[in-house]
């Protein structure tokens, strides 16, 4: 039994090298901190600061650490935190998007809701 477990920790091991270990490549740290960076200007001018705060403060603290991390000569951790920077930043883009179509719609219904019925007077 304890053969057959070692051989099965072999082939795993064996199976994580082979395709790049246990963290896979996560591109060019310069390229995707640029990316990441432009979607937290998006999301900033799309209103997530206000409307999104906890994806704005998450993707801004991977921002910050993939940029330590591109200092310390460890690319593949600065480039792997700039995607959860850029992914996080593009969630609060969205939810501060659907934040303000909500709010559009309320106040379509209410306009709609105070005409008289049957239409405009």
């Amino acid at each position: 039994m304890k053969i057959a477990r070692a051989v099965a920790l072999v082939l795993a091991l064996t199976a994580c090298a082979s395709v790049g270990g246990v963290v896979p490549y996560s591109g060019d740290p310069g390229t995707t901190f640029a990316d990441a960076a432009a979607r937290v200007t998006e999301a900033q001018a799309a209103g997530a600061d206000s409307l999104a705060m906890e994806h704005m403060t998450s993707a801004r603290a991977n921002l910050k650490l993939a940029e330590a991390a591109t200092t310390e000569r460890n690319a593949n951790r600065a480039a792997l935190l700039a995607r959860m920077a850029g992914a996080e930043a593009q969630l609060a883009r969205v939810q501060a998007e659907r934040v303000r179509a909500e709010r559009d719609r309320d106040h379509a219904q209410a306009a709609l809701a105070a005409l008289p019925p049957g239409g405009a007077p």
